[in-house]
C-alpha cells in the first residue's frame, strides 16, 4: 500500500482537524504507525521529510494538534524547532512533538509483529495521545485509554 493512499492530501475541510502530522523517514514505521492511529480515529498527514512538512504547512496553514517525528539531524532539530514556534504561534498554545524512537526504536527490526497492537509501544503512544487529544469513538463516546 502505497502511503499515498492513506493520507490525506488535498485535506478536505471536513477531515482538516484534529489532525496528527507525522513526519518519519522511515516508511515501514509510517506505514504502521498510521494504520495504528486510524484504528484509534486519528486522521493523520505523513510525510518523509522536514521539507514536505514545512511545503505542506505553508500551502495549507494547518496546524496540527500533536507532531510525531522519527529521526532528525541537528540542522533538522533547529528548523523543526522554527516550524513548531510558528504553528504555535498561529495555533495560540505550543504543538506537542513526540519523538517516535521514545516507542519504537530506530533499531527495532522492521517486522510486521514489532509493531502489533500488542507491543508496548503502540499502548504507550496511543494512551499519551488519547491525553493530550481525546477522540470521539465512533459511537459518540469519548475515549478514556486503555
Amino acid at each position: 500500500m502505497d502511503i499515498a493512499n492513506i493520507t490525506t492530501s488535498p485535506l478536505p475541510l471536513h477531515a482538516r482537524e484534529p489532525i496528527l502530522l507525522v513526519i518519519d523517514a522511515w516508511e515501514e514505521r509510517s506505514k504502521l504507525l498510521i494504520r495504528l492511529l486510524a484504528f484509534a480515529n486519528y486522521k493523520t498527514y505523513a510525510v518523509k521529510t522536514l521539507q514536505e512538512a514545512s511545503i505542506w504547512y505553508t500551502q495549507y496553514a494547518i496546524v496540527p494538534e500533536v507532531i510525531l517525528f522519527g529521526y532528525m539531524n541537528s540542522l533538522e532539530h533547529f528548523f523543526f524547532r522554527l516550524l513548531r514556534e510558528r504553528m504555535s504561534t498561529q495555533r495560540g498554545k505550543d504543538v506537542p512533538a513526540i519523538s517516535l524512537a521514545l516507542y519504537f526504536p530506530d533499531t527495532l527490526s522492521t517486522s510486521v509483529s514489532a509493531f502489533s497492537s500488542a507491543s508496548q509501544g503502540c499502548f504507550a503512544l496511543l494512551e499519551l495521545l488519547w491525553q493530550v487529544v481525546p477522540r470521539d469513538t465512533p459511537h459518540g463516546l469519548k475515549s478514556s485509554g486503555f
